[in-house]
């Protein structure tokens, strides 16, 4: 009796033994008793009554093993690389116009000596894309502002009318950029009524506008210290006429 009693009391311990089971504690507050499988991936496998469970290491608080002290979590070990800096974009550099660059431009309204005084503000476009090194600054068509410098009719017996314009401005992309340019003189003959041949001879243009003649309004252009001559004691630049300014300063918009 004795002797069986001893074997019962010791099966009974290795019962007692073998139910030792690994404790899993969830961040939920949830444990199970089981066995600890291991680790896959940021992912931990547990097995509990012969099922097979696997939860994110993430959601593991500790882990137990049969029964001892708890061990740490697993960690996801998981390196987040920052990501990598944009870029730096480097704003396109602006190109200058220099100074000494020509800019045509067809006047949009009549400019007569008689009417339009100094300080008067006209307006023009752009006959012809202004292009620096390939890029486009202002498309043709830009709209282009001027000022009547001085506007002084020629007098009854001697003298000659005189008019002397310039560009202030240039609209760009909605905004209108400050230019410099040189003066464009526009004069009669000296006195009343006449006319000056060599200054007709430097441009036919010039002198169809003079004579009145047929066409003479489409194309006709003044350039840089061209005489426009016109009859009577009036400078007349007709709407439409095409005017040559040249930059007197660099200009980057």
């Amino acid at each position: 009796m004795v002797r069986l009693y001893f074997l019962i009391l010791f099966s009974s311990i290795l019962c007692s033994v073998g139910a030792t089971a690994d404790t899993l504690e969830l961040t939920n507050g949830k444990t199970m008793s089981g066995t600890f499988v291991g680790r896959e991936g940021e992912n931990v496998r547990f097995e509990v009554d012969g099922i097979s469970m696997t939860f994110p290491a993430a959601n593991v608080t500790n882990i137990s093993i049969d029964g001892g002290a708890p061990a740490a979590a697993p960690s996801l070990d998981v390196e987040m690389s920052a990501p990598a800096p944009a870029p730096a974009v480097t704003p396109m550099a602006k190109p200058t116009v220099e100074a000494g660059k020509a800019l045509t431009i067809r006047l949009k309204e009549t400019l007569t000596t008689g009417k339009q005084g100094n300080g008067y503000k006209f307006t023009g476009t752009l006959e012809g894309a202004l292009v620096v090194e390939g890029i486009t600054v202002a498309p043709a068509g830009s709209q282009v502002y001027g000022l009547v410098q001085q506007s002084k009719a020629s007098g009854r017996v001697a003298g000659s009318a005189e008019m002397l314009l310039v560009l202030t401005d240039i609209q760009i992309n909605g905004e209108l950029k400050p230019i410099v340019t040189s003066a464009l003189n526009a004069v009669t003959a000296k006195s009343t009524g006449a006319t000056s041949a060599g200054r007709v001879g430097r441009s036919a243009a010039i002198g169809g506008l003079a004579s009145g003649k047929s066409g003479a309004r489409t194309g006709a252009k003044i350039g840089t210290g061209l005489a426009l001559l016109s009859g009577g004691n009036q400078v007349s630049i007709p709407s439409g006429t095409l005017l040559d300014f040249r930059l007197a300063q660099n200009f980057t918009p």
